[in-house]
C-alpha cells in the first residue's frame, strides 16, 4: 500500500465529501493507496501549498489562482484533477447591487486567508476601488453593518447569512459567474517532482476521488453522515442542514455546460486567461506552461 497524505482546501466540511467517501468506502484502498487526511487548522497561518512545500503533505486541494501564487514563490504545482467547473464566489451587500462598480468606494469584508483573487481581477478590470476588511470565519462585521458588503461562497457563507438574517433579496446579491468571471476553482494538486516520481499513484488517487464524488451524487445522505463524522472528529461545529446545502451546491458547481458532472481539465484558453489576469493584478510573475501545470 502506497502511503499518501492529503490536505483539502480548508477545515472538514461537505465541500470535500467526495474524498471522505473515497476513503471510507475503500475506493482509495482498491487502488492500492493508504490515504491519510492532514487538515489545515483554522488558527494556522500556513496554507495547503505551504504545507506541501514543507513536506507536511503530498496532495492538496486548491485553485489555479493559488497554484500560480505558489509558482511565484518557487513551488511548482501540477493540477491532476479538476473538480469545479464554475466559480461559486459571490458578493452580498446591504444595498441593491446590480454591477461590480456599485462597490466602488465601499468597505467589503473578505477572508483573511485569501480566496478573493476573482474579486481582485474584477476590481482591476473595472477600475473599482474597494476597502477590503479581513475577517476570520464568521460574518459578524457584515451582519452588524460595520461594512457595506461581504465576499462569500455560494456553498458556504451565503447559507450562513441566510440562516442568520433570513431571506436575502436577489437585488443585494452579485454572482461573479454571471458578470464574466466564471472561472473554475477547486482541483487537486501536487508538486511537480512528486508527480513525476509517483505518476501511477496520482492517477489512482484521481480515479478513486472521482468515484467518491459519483457516490455522493447517488447516496447524498450517506455522504453527509461521513461529513458529519469528520467534522465531529476534528471538533468543527456542524449543522447538518447547512452541510446538506453545501454538498448540493458543490455538486452543482461540478456540472459542465453539457449538464453532466465533469472532471475535465481546465482548457488552454481558460488557463491563459487565468495566467494573464493573475499577472495583471500582480499575484503572479514569470512564465507558466499549460503542459507543465495541467496533466
Amino acid at each position: 500500500m502506497k502511503k499518501v497524505r492529503f490536505t483539502p482546501n480548508w477545515l472538514p466540511q461537505a465541500q470535500f465529501a467526495g474524498y471522505y467517501v473515497a476513503l471510507e468506502k475503500g475506493f482509495f484502498r482498491e487502488q492500492g493507496l493508504d490515504v491519510k487526511f492532514v487538515h489545515v487548522k483554522q488558527s494556522s497561518k500556513i496554507s495547503p501549498y505551504e504545507m506541501l512545500a514543507a513536506g507536511e503533505t503530498d496532495i492538496i486541494g486548491t485553485t489555479m489562482f493559488r497554484a500560480l501564487e505558489a509558482k511565484t514563490h518557487g513551488v511548482n504545482l501540477v493540477n491532476f484533477l479538476q473538480t469545479s467547473q464554475h466559480s461559486g464566489l459571490m458578493c452580498v451587500a446591504n444595498f441593491p447591487i446590480h454591477d461590480f462598480k456599485d462597490l466602488d468606494g465601499k468597505k467589503v469584508c473578505t477572508w483573511k486567508t485569501g480566496f478573493k483573487q476573482i474579486a481582485d481581477m474584477a476590481s482591476f478590470d473595472q477600475n473599482v476601488n474597494i476597502e477590503w476588511v479581513p475577517y476570520i470565519g464568521k460574518l459578524n462585521l457584515f451582519l452588524n453593518k460595520a461594512v457595506d458588503a461581504a465576499l462569500c461562497y455560494s456553498y458556504n457563507e451565503y447559507y450562513e447569512l441566510l440562516f442568520s438574517r433570513g431571506q436575502i433579496s436577489e437585488e443585494n446579491v452579485l454572482r461573479f459567474s454571471e458578470i464574466g468571471y466564471d472561472l473554475p476553482e477547486d482541483g487537486l494538486y501536487t508538486k511537480q517532482d512528486f508527480y513525476e516520481q509517483n505518476g501511477e499513484e496520482i492517477s489512482q488517487f484521481a480515479y478513486a476521488a472521482a468515484q467518491g464524488w459519483q457516490y455522493c451524487r447517488e447516496n447524498p445522505e450517506e455522504a453527509l453522515d461521513l461529513v458529519v463524522k469528520y467534522m465531529n472528529d476534528n471538533n468543527v461545529v456542524c449543522n447538518r442542514y447547512h452541510q446538506k446545502k453545501m454538498l448540493e451546491e458543490t455538486l452543482r458547481l461540478q456540472i459542465d455546460e453539457d449538464g453532466k458532472a465533469s472532471y475535465r481539465p481546465i482548457s488552454k484558453e481558460m488557463f491563459s486567461r487565468i495566467v494573464n489576469e493573475m499577472n495583471k493584478i500582480g499575484l503572479f510573475s514569470g512564465d507558466a506552461k499549460y503542459e507543465e501545470m495541467i496533466r
